[in-house]
């Protein structure tokens, strides 16, 4: 086991690739620190030292993608004490501009990004605590900020591996969160998602089965 700092009392962590080198980077949520740390992959399962960037009061929970369409992940963080999100844009190399805040429901503790009105652009959604409820934040973008990549890329790391299988599964069967993008998920292009694509993704990485279908 090798462990590394990060920001005090982090509460989520989440993994993707922010500097677009094909790495999958670590982000924590620090809820006694009030911010962020940032462990960029060297590629080689060990990580840089963390940098930390500010965030609202007691962050608990933190989520990784394109907000703005410019082809790298942003990072949205629910803030407990403030009742807020706080969006970091990200320059296309793991640094952060600063903070930008909305207002959510009251104790948000989990935070994530999906489209939840079909226009091909990432949405706001918080779970709420104190005031039992969700807040749904519309990205009010005028252009789509992301269509199909990579079909059996569930997670949108920008790579196709065990981990999306684990992300499908949850999706299935344990009410893991649904896909960003529904001909991803389709991996055999057979009009739904089901049992089917899991079995096709195995036969990909383990069995010498068929790549997955390109996205239209």
């Amino acid at each position: 086991m090798v462990d590394y700092g990060v920001g005090s009392g982090p509460r989520s962590v989440f993994v993707c690739d922010l500097d677009n080198d094909g790495d999958r980077d670590v982000v924590t949520a620090n809820g006694d620190s009030d911010d962020i740390s940032v462990l960029l992959n060297y590629g080689d399962a060990t990580f840089a030292t963390a940098v930390s960037y500010p965030a609202g009061d007691s962050p608990h929970s933190i989520y990784g993608g394109d907000i703005d369409g410019d082809g790298d992940k942003d990072l949205v963080v629910a803030n407990y004490n403030s009742d807020s999100v706080s969006i970091l844009i990200n320059h296309g190399d793991a640094t952060f501009e600063g903070v930008i805040d909305y207002g959510v429901g009251s104790g948000p503790r989990a935070v994530c990004l999906t489209d939840v009105d079909g226009d091909l652009v990432y949405d706001i959604v918080t779970a709420n605590s104190l005031s039992d409820d969700v807040s749904v934040l519309i990205n009010e973008s005028d252009e789509p900020v992301y269509g199909c990549e990579l079909r059996g890329d569930f997670n949108r790391s920008g790579q196709f591996d065990i981990l999306d299988i684990d992300d499908f599964i949850d999706y299935l069967f344990r009410d893991g969160l649904p896909p960003a993008c529904e001909e991803e998920a389709d991996v055999n292009d057979s009009g739904q998602i089901d049992i089917l694509d899991i079995d096709y993704m195995i036969d990909y990485l383990f069995r010498d089965g068929p790549e997955p279908i390109p996205c239209p």
